[in-house]
């Protein structure tokens, strides 16, 4: 039985390492692959760095092909970079070269001090040939850490002279490219560095054993005239609506990491306009979106307000313009929102219409900018059911939280919320609006849909019903019918006396342009103003003597009123304050009627100049006019009172012959 248990081992040792695979120390297992030829070639951007890597694979030494293959990245960060290769990872493809497929990359996980991407194969293989494009933020640092505002910045970059591979490499080389703006400072190290214009080459090296990437760097100083933009947080915030449109919010931490400001700060490199010679170049002063081209509604906000300086234009990348320039170690927080139409961003299954297929860009719209940390999180609508996500192709580090959410209208079921989280994301600009995340979800069918709807049909129903009853309603405090009656009289009664007022103050605007036109005696004008001040003076003596309002005797140049309260033996009307307004009014306009009488009286005329004296006779007329509105007005105002005369004389007990003078007023109104 032991001999048998120990060949059983033995056999199962053998098998597993003639399948070609190895349990390393690491905690890994790895493929027993071989890279024949691995050629590297590093291009500088502006604020990345772009990796391109061809790589021979071998797997001659296995007993059967393999169906896989790792990547390897350093978890550390190299030199005195504040970043490690993996957390500044943005962005990578695995294209094969034969075949022109696009792999599967998946995170393996952490191991040591090296982070693993599993690279699974169209099928199983004795040969690959490879095609690796990585894109990574935020690899270049400062130095000297600060300049002056118009100095040129340098910077440096630091990588491993061998790839980073956990397999044997026979032969490598690389190739480090440089923009036109850049200038090489230094190169490290020098013996084995070929620099032709350009263009810094290393290698080729042979015979390089795994895990031996580390030891060795290269040191690259360049002057580099860019800024560094990077979002230290990118989060936005994707609601769907079935009734309108699919609204996205983005909330940006944008930090520019150039070298800080080691001087003073001048406005005036900013303030010239065309063919500027003092640029300040690693400022940030503008960054581009790329937007679907049935976006509406773009809006950019910071925390002051609405920034009006941004420019969208249709068919171009939309350029977002910070309010202020981004000088090296500045940041600016701001929001950046837009809505698309529903069925651009909404798709219906052609096989359940009930299905439903929402598909937004899953990157954030600035390509250029690395983002070291963005969450996306998708509202769906309340009564969504069976959520199926599907990321796009790459990098698999996303989170999914299924939560909840309340909206507008949301009062029993809650919206679905989707959560997904990554760390480091940078897409290329040929894949911006390509890259997309789909998720599909079902709606409930009958009148499920209609809830909100109806609900706010109700609403509005229930507010013009509020409004019906409370304007029926009366909140005055009141002891009985007759009180109220009595307040609702006085109301009536100081709006006409507001209305003739008015009037009363608008013949006096028109005696004014009378006088002003007329230059001499016209005969036929004294008798109309005569007329109407004649009846005005009436009009006075009636309303003083429904009011209540005996004038007293005239002191000096004043008249003195003298008010009677009503329920007196002498008066008949309790609202003194508006019988004065009336009273007063009447009495200005008379006074005014005698001074255009007198004036018009005392100054010459032609009666054949005919122009003036049509315009002077059109005034008159538009006097005559409203003072006959304003008669109206007042007589209906007096037979008002004089019946809420009557109705509280009877009321207090009043005889007959207290009344008398409300009944002489009335015989005088029924003979005018």
């Amino acid at each position: 039985m032991v001999s048998t248990s120990i060949i059983e081992r033995l056999a199962f040792l053998v098998s597993f390492i003639l399948w070609g695979v190895v349990a390393s120390p690491r905690g890994i297992i790895v493929g027993d692959w071989r890279n024949l030829e691995v050629s590297r070639e590093i291009i500088f951007q502006p604020s990345t760095v772009k990796v391109t890597v061809n790589v021979e694979l071998d797997c001659s030494m296995c007993t059967g092909p393999m169906g896989y293959t790792f990547l390897k990245l350093p978890n550390q960060p190299l030199g005195h970079h504040k970043v490690s290769f993996f957390q500044g990872l943005g962005y990578v493809s695995v294209v094969e070269n034969e075949s022109g497929k696009s792999l599967v990359v998946e995170d393996f996980g952490l191991f040591g001090e090296d982070r693993y991407l599993k690279v699974t194969l169209p099928e199983a293989m004795n040969k690959a040939s490879l095609n690796v494009d990585m894109v990574f933020g935020r690899m270049y640092r400062p130095l000297p850490e600060e300049i002056l505002e118009l100095e040129v910045q340098k910077v440096e970059y630091v990588d491993a002279v061998y790839w980073p591979s956990p397999y044997p490499t026979l032969k490598e080389s690389t190739t480090i490219r440089l923009m036109s703006e850049e200038k090489i400072e230094r190169v490290l190290p020098e013996g084995s560095a070929k620099v032709k214009g350009k263009s810094i080459t290393y290698g080729p090296y042979n015979d390089i054993k795994p895990y031996e990437g580390l030891p060795d760097l290269i040191h690259v100083h360049v002057s580099h005239p860019f800024p560094l933009p990077y979002f230290a947080k990118s989060s936005r915030v994707v609601e769907v609506s079935h009734w309108g449109s699919v609204s996205v919010t983005g909330q940006f931490e944008l930090v520019n990491e150039a070298a800080r400001l080691g001087g003073e700060f001048s406005r005036i490199p900013f303030s010239i306009d065309k063919e500027n010679p003092y640029k300040v170049k690693s400022c940030v002063n503008e960054i581009e979106a790329i937007l679907p081209r049935s976006v509406r509604n773009i809006n950019y906000r910071d925390a002051i307000g609405n920034v009006s300086c941004s420019v969208v234009m249709r068919g171009r990348d939309g350029m977002v313009i910070a309010r202020f320039p981004m000088l090296g170690g500045w940041k600016d927080e701001f929001e950046f929102s837009y809505a698309l139409p529903s069925k651009t961003a909404l798709k219906v299954s052609s096989s359940d219409s009930h299905q439903y297929v929402l598909n937004v860009a899953f990157n954030q719209p600035f390509v250029r900018v690395f983002a070291q940390e963005q969450v996306l999180e998708v509202v769906l609508p309340a009564g969504a059911t069976g959520i199926r996500i599907n990321s796009p192709a790459g990098l698999g580090t996303f989170e999914y939280i299924p939560e909840g959410r309340y909206s507008w209208l949301d009062f029993t079921t809650p919206r679905r919320l989707v959560r997904i989280v990554s760390s480091g994301l940078i897409v290329p600009e040929r894949d911006a609006l390509n890259t997309k995340i789909q998720i599909a979800y079902h709606m409930p069918t009958g009148l499920g849909i209609l809830d909100k709807p109806a609900l706010l049909v109700v609403y509005v129903f229930a507010l013009f019903l509020a409004y019906i009853v409370f304007n029926r309603l009366s909140l005055r405090i009141v002891t009985g019918k007759a009180e109220a009656s009595k307040i609702d009289s006085r109301a009536w009664d100081f709006s006409v006396s507001l209305k003739v007022a008015d009037l009363f103050e608008d013949l006096c605007h028109v005696n004014e342009k009378v006088l002003k036109v007329a230059k001499g005696p016209v005969h036929k004008l004294d008798k109309a103003i005569l007329a109407q001040t004649a009846a005005a003076e009436s009009l006075c003596s009636k309303m003083r003597l429904v009011m209540g309002m005996d004038p007293s005797p005239v002191h000096g140049s004043r008249r003195y009123v003298k008010v009677v309260e009503l329920g007196s033996s002498e008066g008949r009307y309790s609202n003194t304050e508006l019988a004065k307004r009336v009273v007063a009014t009447c009495e200005e306009y008379a006074a005014s009627a005698r001074a255009l009488s007198r004036s018009l009286s005392k100054t010459a005329i032609s009666e054949n100049d005919a122009k003036k004296y049509n315009i002077v006779m059109a005034e008159e007329k538009s006097a005559a006019s409203k003072y006959s509105d304003v008669e109206e007005l007042c007589v209906n105002l007096i037979q008002k009172m004089e019946e809420e005369s009557r109705a509280s004389s009877a009321r207090m007990g009043y005889g007959a012959g207290e009344d008398k003078t409300t009944d002489a007023v009335g015989e005088s109104k029924k003979k005018k």
